[in-house]
Formats: C-alpha cells, structure tokens, sequence
C-alpha cells in the first residue's frame, strides 16, 4: 500500500473461480497500480487457499450449498474491509474489482456497500447459472449422481418462500417446489435425472443473478467488460439487456477475447478500467436521487 494522502485510489482485488493465493493478482493487477499511487487489498477467498477445508480437493467445491456461501462470505468481507479503511483511515475514492466470479461479486459488493463504491467486473458472469449449468463448467458435474443425492432436497429447502427463485425464466412456473419433488419420488422412471439435476441447479443458482440487486449508489461508476469469445460463461445476452436497463447509467463494454485469454493475457486492459472507474468516482458528483443507501433485492 503507497504512503501518501489518504485521498488516493483504494481498490480491492476480489479472487476468481480457483483461485487459490494471491500471487495472480499482486504481481499482474498490485503492483503495477501500487506505482501509480493507487492502494490494493488482495482478498484471498472462502474455500482457497489457505482457506480451503480439509477435505476439499483442489478448487472442487465439495457441496452444491457450498457456492453460496463461498460468494456471501466474500460479498461481506469486501464490504467490510470497504467500510473499515473507509472509516479508519479516511479513504474516499473506493473501488471493488475483480475477473470472473470475483468480477460478478464486485457488483453485488457495490450494489449492497452503503457508501459510495466503483466496481470493475471484468469478464464477469452475470449469474452462476450459465456457468455451471450451461458453460464449460456444466460437463464437469456428475449430474446424475447429483440427482441421486439427498442435496436436490436441500436445495429445495433453502429455495423455500425465494422470490427470486420462483421468477426465474428457465424454470418451470407451472410446478411448484414440492409438485416436482412429488414427481420425482413417483415417476423416476419418467425423469430424465440429469436434465432435472440441470433444472433444479439453474433454479437454486438464479440467487445469484445479479440482477435481483439494485444499481449502486454511483452506477455511473460501475463497468462491465464482456469477453465476445467466451464459451466459458454461455450465452447470457438477455440478461445483459436486462442488466443495461436496470443499473443504468452503468457502462458495459466488450473486448475481444476469450475468458481464460482475457484474464491472462489483457491485464493492462484491466488496470486501465480499474483507474478508469476511480477517476469517475472522483470526477462526477452524487446525483440526489441516489444520495440514500440501497440494499440488494430480490426481484418479485
């Protein structure tokens, strides 16, 4: 972290999907922005690295019920971190980024930050559903199994009373939760487990949609970059234009590259975005309208 005025630049590095340590992140996004006067904390998250629970292998999440709450203890403790060197060492000009998954939590960290924030979502999904149930990541989970599993019910447990469950699009409007358990304990035979499994999964991941957030408090600070070839993440179009309408007057932007491509290779391109977002937030005033704190919601 540069000495100097405490009116400079503090950014926090959310982790990407796997992503274990810091060194990423310290040598290729830090450093680099440590130079141009601008502070950084590297915040290592739940279930990597030195956090990862014993028995997980790798960055394998061992449990569905494990995603969210890796992404709401990250969520709190960027916004924790925000608020303390906010108010304990007089930082104004705050920015949450991150490349990924840590890019989709920045804007959920802006969206529910009770104070003014900037986020960097580079190469962010914008729901964990195309990305586990659609993307590459989609033929690394043993559907059927998990459709064997007694975590299916648990996930329908935890979806009870979800508003932003029951609006999701892909889901089935016409059955309810306990219709389609119903269903299942009754015709096995008629179901075709991994599309059920595949059903059940985008239902429970529709939290994460980051459009059940309200726009922050300095939207006009917020930037999404879009990778155009990324098969990682899946077709999300939709959502985007319903992201576009409801945070604006955020910017979205896409460059050309891929999503493993863009994160390695285009790191200059980030730190200009990540400086680009703190020079909004010290040049453009708070508009009135915008002047009260907003948590996130969940779409009816």
């Amino acid at each position: 972290m540069p000495q100097g005025k405490q009116d400079r630049p503090l950014v926090v590095l959310l982790p990407g999907t796997g992503e274990h340590g810091f060194l990423h992140r310290r040598t290729s996004i830090a450093i680099p922005l440590s130079k141009q006067g601008v502070a950084t904390l590297i915040l290592e998250g739940p279930f990597y690295g030195k956090r990862k629970p014993s028995l997980q292998k790798g960055s394998k999440l061992r449990r569905v019920s494990d995603l969210p709450i890796l992404g709401q203890a990250t969520i709190e403790e960027a916004k924790s971190l925000l608020e303390y060197f906010r108010d304990h060492h007089g930082f104004s000009q705050l920015v949450v980024a991150g490349s990924s998954m840590g890019g989709l939590h920045a804007a959920m960290v802006a969206s529910v930050f009770p104070g003014d924030v900037g986020a960097t979502a580079w190469l962010a999904p914008p729901s964990a559903v195309p990305v586990f149930a659609d993307g590459l990541l989609s033929a690394s989970c043993n559907w059927r199994s998990l459709y064997k599993q007694h975590e299916l019910q648990m996930l329908d447990k935890m979806l009870a009373g979800s508003a932003a469950a029951s609006s999701y699009e892909k889901f089935d409007a016409g059955a309810t939760q306990a219709d389609t358990f119903e269903s299942l304990e009754s015709s096995d035979a008629k179901v075709d487990p991994v599309q059920e499994a595949k059903k059940r999964m985008r239902l429970f991941l529709s939290i994460t949609d980051i459009d059940n957030f309200l726009p922050p408090r300095r939207s006009d600070a917020v930037v999404f970059v879009v990778g155009t070839e990324d098969e990682y993440i899946g077709f999300t179009e939709p959502q985007w234009a319903r992201l576009r309408k409801q945070w604006t007057p955020a910017h979205f932007r896409t460059i050309k590259t891929g999503h493993v491509s863009g994160i390695l290779l285009e790191q200059e391109a980030y730190r200009k975005t990540i400086l680009e977002v703190a020079d909004l937030l010290k040049e453009r005033q708070v508009s009135p309208e915008s002047s009260a704190p907003k948590a996130a919601v969940v779409a009816a």
